[in-house]
């Protein structure tokens, strides 16, 4: 749950995202913007938990590492 953990902190500065459950495992559950879904959805594959509230759930792996939580964080950043 290394990862998990790294992609909420990072999550977290950022200003249009918002988390709708703890983080307890290796699952994130969050809001952000549609658009910014969109663009990530041509780049990363992640699920929709509620389309219409746009959330969604994110899923690391034992094979997630730290440079691939750091670019998805500088991808977001864009």
């Amino acid at each position: 749950n290394a990862m998990a953990r790294k992609l909420y902190e990072g999550l977290q500065t950022l200003p249009d995202v918002q988390f709708t459950q703890k983080m307890e495992s290796n699952q994130l559950f969050l809001t952000m913007p549609r658009p910014v879904i969109d663009r990530l959805m041509k780049s990363y594959f992640f699920y929709f938990w509620n389309e219409a509230e746009n959330e969604i759930r994110f899923v690391t792996s034992f094979d997630t590492t730290e440079e691939d939580v750091d670019e998805f964080i500088r991808l977001l950043k864009r």
